[in-house]
Parts: structure tokens; C-alpha cells; sequence
């Protein structure tokens, strides 16, 4: 069987001093975040996720 994985970063890696900073202040934090599916569902939820993203994001896109 076949699984495709889909992986996200988020965060920011740049410098970081404080919040308040006038340059270095994004968040300190990053992380990697995803999952896997079998690649017969990959469609599937390809569809699903792109609904919830019109739905959801509207306003942005």
C-alpha cells in the first residue's frame, strides 16, 4: 500500500529579542506539523479540504 504525507510549518526561525522589540519580534516558536493518508483517500480529502478552505478563508482569497 501506498501512503502520501502532507507536512506544514509554522512559526517563524528568525531572530527574536522580545515582544515588544521594534525589528526581532515574531513569535519564537515553530513547528512541523502533518499527517498521512493511503493514497486511494488522497483525493478525496483533497476535495473535502479545499471545500472547508473556500468556506472558511472566503475573505482572504
Amino acid at each position: 500500500m501506498t501512503y502520501l504525507a502532507y507536512l506544514d510549518e509554522f512559526g517563524h526561525i528568525g531572530p527574536y529579542i522580545s515582544s515588544v522589540h521594534p525589528r526581532h519580534n515574531d513569535s519564537p516558536v515553530f513547528g512541523l506539523a502533518g499527517y498521512v493518508l493511503p493514497s486511494e483517500e488522497v483525493r478525496g480529502f483533497g476535495t473535502w479540504f479545499f471545500q472547508r478552505k473556500c468556506e472558511l478563508l472566503a475573505f482572504e482569497i
